[in-house]
């Protein structure tokens, strides 16, 4: 009987310890919230910012989230650098304060960083985490930190795989820069015809004739094709 009573007792408290953590949790989430980064890796090449000349500044949008009440003010989120980018050279500054405006539930960190000629030869990165602030306690424990991945090239796109090498060669940075330079973006070079369909024949046309009327070519220093024009054609350079 006593042994009874005492598991009675013991169930109890695990029961009012339970309902006391969630109400502590749904209070936190009433008065502060939760918040953290949507992203763990941002990466940024200001070959997308042609407008941004060398020594040059522009803002690196980096977003964020929170669990929490929409509320009519304005809040801060505490940020800092938790890694600093590994060449001197790389200059940049969180824009502060860091702030989740009023009646938003998902907003943005910018971050200044400086167009350097470094860039173009170094892959560098700088990381960022949130800290507990009077506003906000700390949301999902993975996406607390998020990095910013610098490098002045271009990143290969998802829909570069096999069949494009086919269809427009080998990617390469010089061909990257000649997309960009006629569609105005990485979006895929197809549309619901796939990749033998009316636009990408019609891109492939445009690409061959600005890489011929600019006469675009690779570095004589090019281990692949020196000094040769990029063509998109079946796996070539």
């Amino acid at each position: 009987m006593i042994m009874r009573k005492l598991l009675y007792i013991a169930l109890g408290m695990m029961l009012l310890s339970a309902t006391s953590c969630k109400t502590d949790e749904i209070d936190r989430w009433n008065s502060r919230g939760f918040v953290w980064f949507t992203y763990r890796n941002n990466d940024f090449t200001f070959r997308t910012r042609p407008e941004v000349g060398e020594g040059e500044s522009t803002l690196v949008a980096i977003p964020f989230k929170a669990a929490t009440k929409v509320s009519d003010k304005d809040r801060v989120v505490e940020v800092e650098v938790s890694r600093k980018p590994l060449d001197s050279r790389t200059l940049f500054e969180i824009q502060k304060p860091v702030t989740f405006r009023a009646n938003h539930l998902v907003d943005t960190m910018f971050v200044k960083v400086t167009n350097s000629a470094h860039l173009a030869e170094v892959h560098d990165t700088i990381s960022f985490r949130i800290l507990p602030s009077e506003d906000f306690d700390l949301g999902l424990e993975d996406n607390l930190e998020t990095n910013l991945c610098l490098f002045n090239g271009f990143a290969k796109p998802k829909w570069w795989d096999a069949n494009c090498d086919y269809y427009l060669g080998y990617f390469t940075q010089l061909k990257m820069e000649v997309y960009f330079a006629v569609t105005g973006g990485d979006e895929a070079p197809y549309d619901d015809e796939g990749w033998g369909g009316n636009k990408r024949r019609f891109i492939s046309y445009q690409l061959t004739e600005y890489v011929t009327k600019n006469d675009v070519r690779y570095p004589d220093t090019d281990p692949d094709a020196p000094g040769q024009q990029p063509q998109f054609a079946n796996k070539k350079y």
